[in-house]
């Protein structure tokens, strides 16, 4: 029994009665703020457990009487049936033709012969018809037929679904990878490209499902971010999408489907992303069905860029239009704390610059906003921190995260467990680069890029500005102007908010009192004028004080200044005990 079955054996799942059953997930709970979520979804049939969480996507299956009896040599071994084999190998159904799950195929217009060879078989489960999706010979997706129910077993792999088998008959679309919402969408556009009657249109191509379909949690068109795992396997299967040049999400028309697009070409780079017009259809299999191959053909060679490049009409911001019309001005999310809320508020798609004079706490406190973001809404985080080595950045984090110093000194240290649990938090919401080195903003960027890929990283931390490599060919102002035009760029396409720490150039006041701003930063006026949001971390005589500079938008934050109380011991801030102590004039 391996540690996930035994983690199931442990919960009240192991005793529940037949049926279909919601239950806290003993996986991922500890980790999440809404601690009496149930998320785990558990059928019981008979010995039979099946599991699947729908946050932290742990599923699998297992039998309550699982025993052992020993092998020849001495060893033990589990005693399985083929019915229960799913532990390290699973049992792949023999494909039955003529039934009822092969009648449903073909009612969908599916091309029931070809999708056995691509990897799914009509079958019959305990006298009950069912769509087997096999994936690699790994794990098994049920469908129920004629009822919409699924089921894995053995483990979900996170990976995409569809196995490709070229025709050599048939040109090969090199350049294009299409990928659908559902199993049956994937079926329906290799059916169609298979038997289309034009032979100008009989192409095989790159089609593949993802194993989850779209997300349940949509808010106002955006995916919860507590359901990033669902994500995986734009990473685990990221060698698909090498040497593509055309990526087509073939998604439901629908929210949640719009949603999964929005996030899809998020992760996989807008630019190369194009979308499908369905006409008054759902999705693919519908359009099979209510026009025929030729059409559903031509809607997938003939894909639109996702967007139109620079140039649009107000048609591709309807939505967007509509959602400020009935929502009013987006509105950023909390610093985590009420006072500096008053200030500003974080929002992503927003380039913020952070300055202040040395040893005044800017990349602590950029650390605290980030950490509040991760706990709050689940945000992940990707650093580039040149001056902080990334075990103690954790150990840094670990302090926010129990309250306590990770240190051993005059105050009660944390301990082994609460340490323990504070690096699963922090696995799962930060990756840091670790160059060696200085890196330049493009080696930055790409790896920016692969950490929205594998963990749908929605902050980025540069920290500080004076590590990056610089081209030295031309003026230091316009090498830094193009530079954050780069990260400008990149904030707005992936839907990231970057905080960008950069020191000041050297003052002509060197008082305690001068706290720098925007202008002051070294080496360009552009930190200011391209910023979206700047602030000064400085510290006062009473307080750490906050100075916020800038805010290019109004309904995000206004210029003025806050305080902050300071603890030397755990390194964390906390809104300042004097509440009407506020000075809003710079």
């Amino acid at each position: 029994m391996n540690s996930q079955q035994q983690i199931i054996k442990n919960s009240k799942a192991f005793y529940l009665d037949d049926g279909q059953h919601k239950m806290i997930c003993p996986f991922c709970n500890d980790t999440r703020k809404n601690k009496g979520d149930k998320s785990l979804s558990v059928k019981v049939e008979g010995n039979q457990i099946v599991y699947n969480c729908h946050n932290c996507m742990e599923s699998g299956a297992m039998n309550k009487n699982q025993t052992t009896k020993p092998k020849p040599n001495g060893k033990s071994q589990d005693r399985r049936t083929a019915s229960t084999n799913i532990y390290q190998s699973i049992v792949i159904p023999d494909p039955q033709r003529g039934g009822e799950a092969d009648e449903y195929l073909k009612v969908r217009g599916i091309d029931v012969d070809k999708s056995i060879d691509w990897g799914c078989l009509p079958t019959v489960i305990k006298g009950n018809p069912a769509v087997a999706f096999v994936y690699e010979d790994k794990a098994v997706k049920y469908r129920s037929v004629p009822q919409k129910r699924f089921w894995f077993e053995g483990e979900n792999q996170f990976k995409l679904w569809g196995k490709t088998v070229k025709d050599e008959k048939i040109p090969h679309l090199e350049d294009t990878i299409i990928i659908t919402e559902g199993e049956l969408d994937c079926l329906a556009i290799k059916t169609a490209f298979a038997n289309a009657v034009d032979k100008n249109k009989r192409f095989t191509v790159d089609c593949f499902s993802v194993p989850n379909g779209a997300n349940a949690k949509v808010k106002n068109g955006e995916i919860d971010p507590n359901e990033d795992g669902r994500f995986k396997y734009v990473w685990n299967d990221k060698e698909k999408f090498e040497g593509k040049e055309k990526i087509v999400l073939a998604v439901d028309n629908d929210e949640s489907g719009q949603a999964l697009q929005e996030e899809l070409s998020r992760r996989l780079g807008i630019a190369n992303c194009y979308t499908i017009n369905y006409k008054e259809e759902k999705d693919a299999n519908d359009m099979l069905m209510m026009h025929g191959a030729d059409e559903l053909c031509d809607a997938v060679l003939n894909a639109k860029p996702m967007p139109l490049k620079y140039l649009r009409t107000v048609d591709d911001y309807q939505a967007e239009m509509d959602n400020l019309y009935n929502n009013g001005n987006p509105k950023g999310v909390s610093t985590g704390f009420s006072t500096l809320d008053d200030l500003f508020t974080l929002k992503r798609s927003t380039l913020v610059v952070v300055t202040g004079m040395p040893n005044m706490g800017k990349s602590n406190f950029v650390s605290q906003l980030v950490f509040n973001v991760a706990k709050n809404y689940g945000w992940k985080t990707c650093f580039c921190s040149f001056e902080m080595p990334p075990a103690l950045h954790t150990a840094q984090l670990s302090q926010m995260y129990v309250g306590k110093p990770f240190f051993d000194g005059y105050t009660e240290r944390m301990t082994v467990e609460e340490k323990d649990n504070s690096a699963q938090f922090i696995k799962d919401h930060f990756l840091f680069m670790d160059f060696k080195e200085g890196a330049d903003i493009d080696s930055i960027l790409e790896s920016a890029s692969q950490s929205i890929q594998r963990m749908g990283c929605r902050v980025l931390v540069i920290d500080p500005f004076n590590y990056i490599n610089r081209p030295n060919k031309g003026l230091v102002t316009d090498e830094v102007s193009d530079m954050l035009t780069k990260i400008n760029v990149f904030a707005k396409e992936k839907d990231v908010l970057v905080f960008f720490v950069c020191h000041p150039a050297k003052p002509m006041d060197r008082s305690k009192k001068f706290v720098p701003t925007g202008m002051d930063i070294s080496h360009s006026m552009s930190f200011f004028a391209k910023a979206d949001l700047g602030f000064s971390v400085h510290r006062g005589e009473e307080a750490v004080e906050i100075h916020c500079w800038k805010s290019r938008y109004y309904w995000l934050g206004k210029q003025g200044m806050c305080k902050m109380d300071y603890n030397p011991v755990t390194g964390t801030y906390t809104d300042h005990d004097k509440k009407d102590d506020y000075d809003w004039t710079l």
